[in-house]
C-alpha cells in the first residue's frame, strides 16, 4: 500500500483550476459582504443622524397634533342628574383623547357650574 500523498493525482491541473475558481468565488463573496457591511453602516449612520434631528426638533414634522378639544356641551336646561351624567361623559371623552386632569377640570368647571367636578374627576381619573 502506498501512502496517501505519494501517488500522482489524475487531473491535477483540473484540481488546481477548481481550487482557483473556488478561491475566486470566495474572494468575490467577501468583497460583496464588505460592500454590504459598508452600505449597512452608512444606513445606520443615516438613521442615527435622523434620530438626532428628530429628538432635537430639527427633523421633519412627523409629530401627531393633539386632538381638538371636544365641542362644548349643548346649551339646554338639564336636570341635576342628567347634567352630572353629561359632565362625566365629557370628562371621560376628554380623558380618552389624552387630556390631563387639570385641563378636564377647568373645562368642566366652566361648562357645568352646578356639578360636583371633583367627584367626577375622581371617578374618571381615580383618586
Amino acid at each position: 500500500m502506498e501512502p496517501c500523498g505519494s501517488r500522482p493525482v489524475a487531473g491535477y491541473p483540473r484540481g488546481v483550476a477548481e481550487a482557483e475558481r473556488v478561491r475566486d468565488l470566495a474572494d468575490d463573496a467577501l468583497a460583496r459582504a464588505d460592500a454590504a457591511r459598508a452600505g449597512l453602516e452608512d444606513l445606520l449612520a443615516a438613521v442615527e443622524r435622523l434620530r438626532g434631528e428628530i429628538s432635537n426638533g430639527g427633523g421633519p414634522a412627523t409629530a401627531v397634533a393633539p386632538p381638538p378639544p371636544p365641542p362644548p356641551p349643548p346649551q339646554r336646561p338639564p336636570g341635576p342628574a342628567s347634567e352630572i351624567d353629561e359632565a362625566r361623559l365629557v370628562a371621560l371623552e376628554m380623558a380618552v383623547a389624552g387630556r390631563g386632569r387639570a385641563e378636564v377640570g377647568a373645562h368642566l368647571r366652566a361648562a357645568y357650574e352646578g356639578a360636583d367636578i371633583d367627584a367626577i374627576l375622581a371617578d374618571v381619573f381615580g383618586v
